[in-house]
């Protein structure tokens, strides 16, 4: 996680393996410690090629900006890569989950 200039919060994880995915698509986000229903569409903006996933997230509303605090609180080394605070899905091209 990082935190650019604009108030851009900047996600990396990892990558499933036999993942793949298009440039442009998108997968939901989910963060239970901010709202354990509500999932938000962001874009894929790490390569295909690339070995992990990343999105960058500007905060603009409640959501974001408490995604933003709740990594602020709890950005530890995550245990074995993984840090429990968010769940993702992805869509594949023709919209059904991935």
């Amino acid at each position: 996680v990082a935190v650019y200039p604009g108030n851009v919060l900047a996600l990396h994880m990892s990558k499933p393996q036999g993942f793949r995915y298009k440039s442009g698509q998108y997968m939901f986000i989910n963060c239970a410690a901010v709202s354990p229903f509500e999932w938000h569409p962001f874009s894929i903006t790490s390569a295909p090629g690339d070995d992990y996933l990343s999105v960058h997230i500007r905060t603009l509303g409640d959501w974001t900006r408490s995604l933003r605090v709740k990594f602020s609180e709890s950005c530890l080394p995550p245990t074995h890569g993984k840090s429990g605070l968010l769940r993702a899905e992805c869509m594949q091209g023709d919209g059904s989950p991935r």
